[in-house]
C-alpha cells in the first residue's frame, strides 16, 4: 500500500507543478502591478508605501526564481 501511495503523490505532483507554475506567474504580475500602482501623499505614507513595496518586491523575486 505504501508503494502505491508513492506513486500516487508522483503522479498528483506530476499534475499540480504546471498549475502551481501559472498561478506563482500570476502572483508575480500582480506584485509588481501593485508596487507600481501605489503612491503616497505625505512623506510618512511615502516611507510606509516604499517599505510595503521592498517587502513586495522581495517576495516578488522569491517566487520569480521559484517559478
Amino acid at each position: 500500500m505504501l508503494g502505491e501511495l508513492n506513486i500516487a503523490n508522483e503522479s498528483m505532483a506530476a499534475e499540480l507543478g504546471p498549475l502551481a507554475q501559472q498561478k506563482g506567474v500570476v502572483l508575480v504580475e500582480q506584485g509588481e502591478q501593485l508596487i507600481l500602482q501605489w503612491k503616497g501623499e505625505n512623506k510618512e505614507e511615502i516611507c510606509i508605501y516604499q517599505n510595503i513595496c521592498e517587502r513586495i518586491a522581495q517576495k516578488v523575486q522569491s517566487l520569480k526564481e521559484a517559478v
